[in-house]
């Protein structure tokens, strides 16, 4: 990992921290309320991760943006083949991560995500609950993922 870092560092102008969190939650999650919309599948557990640069200059978002879905598409494609993990937090990432198991946890997701990455099958269902509950689109004038 701090390999990675080094390297965005370095290609990175003006970018002062890079942090990664990982937030793992037990399966026991699912035996709390009903089912909901997120997350789709909850045959797995799900672990957030938060990635997170600080930068200045607003002249390099666009660099800055692509360099952090790169960096988590490189945590997904190394966590999983990572079979020395003895950290229960650490298992959990690297079984979670995977493109196909783990949705994407909608309240931190970075902008342009899919909505079927984070609600999978759902997504046609919360399209007809919206034009029901807000025909109007009022929402729509807000921020956020738009269905």
């Amino acid at each position: 990992m701090e390999s990675v870092v080094e390297e965005l560092m370095g290609k990175l102008p003006g970018v002062s921290v890079v942090t990664y969190t990982a937030e793992p939650f037990l399966p026991s999650i699912f035996l709390h309320g009903p089912k909901s919309m997120f997350p789709p599948d909850r045959n797995h557990p799900f672990c957030v991760l938060h990635i997170m640069f600080v930068w200045e200059d607003r002249a390099h978002d666009n660099d800055i943006h692509e360099a952090i879905k790169e960096s988590a598409r490189w945590l997904a494609e190394a966590a999983p083949s990572d079979g020395g993990a003895s950290e229960p937090a650490t298992e959990l990432l690297a079984t979670n991560i995977e493109k196909t198991k783990l949705a994407k946890y909608p309240n931190i997701a970075i902008f342009g995500t899919p909505l079927d990455k984070m609600y999978g099958s759902n997504v046609e269902r919360l399209r007809e609950l919206k034009v029901q509950v807000d025909p109007k689109d009022v929402m729509g004038l807000a921020g956020g993922w738009k269905f």
